[in-house]
Parts: C-alpha cells; sequence; structure tokens
C-alpha cells in the first residue's frame, strides 16, 4: 500500500513537471486527481474491509488456563483471595481438551490460608469459539482421576 502511494505521488509530480513544460495544467489536474480520487477509495475500501472482517480465533494455551482458573475459583469458598502461584497446560488430547495443572493459594473456611494443586479439564468449542468445562468432574486435586472422569484420550 506504501508502495502504490509512493507511485501514485511520484506520477503526480511527473505529469505537473510535464505540464509545466506544455503550459497546459488542465489535463494535469484532471489526471491527478482521479489518481488521487482512485487511491483515496482504496484506501477506504481497505479501511472498511479491516473494520469489519473478524479477528482470526486461535484457541492458545493461555486461554485455555484463564478458563481453568475459573472453574476452581467456582469451586472455592472465597473465590476472591485466590492466588495462582503456578498454571500450566499439561496435556492435550485428540478431541479438543486440555488437562491443566493449577496450584492455588486461597482463604480456608477458617479464615486461614490453605494451598492445593488442582487439575482441570477444559474443552475447546469450536462452534462458540471458546473454552469451556469439560464435565461437572472437571476438577480435583487428583490427575489421574480428573482424566478418567473425563474420559480423557476418548471419543465422545
Amino acid at each position: 500500500m506504501i508502495v502504490l502511494i509512493l507511485a501514485i505521488v511520484c506520477v503526480t509530480i511527473i505529469l505537473y513537471v510535464e505540464g509545466r513544460k506544455e503550459k497546459s495544467k488542465g489535463y494535469v489536474i484532471i489526471i491527478s486527481s482521479l489518481i488521487w480520487f482512485i487511491l483515496i477509495i482504496a484506501i477506504l475500501i481497505k479501511g472498511v474491509q479491516f473494520l469489519f472482517s473478524p479477528a482470526p480465533v486461535e484457541n492458545t494455551d493461555n486461554d485455555a488456563i484463564l478458563c481453568a482458573q475459573q472453574v476452581v475459583k467456582d469451586t472455592l469458598r472465597d473465590p476472591s483471595s485466590a492466588k495462582f502461584n503456578s498454571k500450566q497446560v499439561l496435556e492435550k488430547d485428540n478431541y479438543s481438551r486440555y488437562l491443566i495443572e493449577l496450584d492455588v493459594s486461597g482463604k480456608n473456611g477458617f479464615g486461614g490460608v490453605s494451598r492445593e494443586v488442582y487439575y482441570v479439564v477444559v474443552k475447546y468449542n469450536s462452534t462458540k469459539e471458546n473454552f469451556e468445562y469439560y464435565t461437572n468432574n472437571a476438577v480435583g486435586t487428583d490427575k489421574e482421576t480428573v482424566k478418567a472422569l473425563n474420559n480423557w484420550g476418548e471419543a465422545e
């Protein structure tokens, strides 16, 4: 696009200089105006396409982790006190499911702070283009149990 603009500016300058040599400015103004009109229309069309084209959706590990954090917060007694010490995607299966490990500190029922490692299974929903809880058993503190309860690695 920048090259196109530079080319149009160069052509306009050349036409103007040639027009000055021949003392005929009429056709130079018309041609220059037409070139600039086309350029402005092209820029406007590109701008509209950019504004109204949907952004490509990528299901990243970070999005899966954010969903898993929400799943864990929903199980805590005091979700606002949750502090995620570490978080990572451990595995992905062939069915868009992610196994995530979250090390969480938060207030317990007695007002003290406890720390627990949670394992969460979330699934990428391509229809809604987001991550969601896989089942009601999506979260737990034993990795193998969470995987088994969520049919890890099996087709739905």
